[in-house]
């Protein structure tokens, strides 16, 4: 799991340089500006000490949505599993770069609300590691295909020579 957790952090690192993934979401409000749209039947109950109060609703552009609040639960939950100092630091870059997303633990119920557009297709596989994660199960590289997750190549030289390293 540790090699997937390294290559997990480094690919939502990747995914953040060019910024949080933001959607435009729906807000209903009452405030003096209006933007967006006057919700009539609510302006008409209002009494009149508050005709200066409109109800509106808009949808501005918002980083806290249900796809960045599920990559926050993905990369807390890495950041408690990791034990390397170098997986810790991307992190924890990470994590402050989704600062001002709500944190939620990563439940199933999470990992299903994000609908992806198809501007938002490179985040598929570590959507598909956090639904993985979510079910309490972890990437199996003896059963390929069954599940969907990161892939991680290395050279198998690499390998056999920190296992000699290791043992002797």
């Amino acid at each position: 799991l540790q090699l997937i957790t390294e290559r997990a952090a480094s690919e939502l690192a990747k995914r953040l340089v060019d910024g949080v993934p933001r959607r435009y979401q729906s807000v209903e409000e009452k405030g003096s500006v209006l933007r967006g749209k006057l919700r009539l039947a609510a302006y008409a109950r209002q009494g009149a000490h508050e005709a200066h109060i409109l109800p509106i609703r808009h949808a501005p552009l918002m980083s806290d949505n249900d796809l960045t609040r599920v990559v926050k639960a993905l990369a807390m939950y890495l950041w408690n599993c990791s034990s390397g100092h170098a997986t810790r630091r991307s992190l924890a870059t990470v994590l402050d770069r989704l600062g001002s997303v709500r944190s939620l633990p990563l439940t199933v119920g999470l990992v299903e609300e994000p609908r992806l557009s198809r501007y938002e297709s490179g985040w598929t596989g570590l959507l598909d590691l956090a639904r993985l994660l979510a079910r309490g199960r972890s990437p199996d590289p003896a059963q390929p295909g069954r599940e969907g997750y990161l892939s991680v190549m290395f050279p198998l030289e690499h390998l056999f020579e920190r296992i000699l390293r290791r043992v002797l």
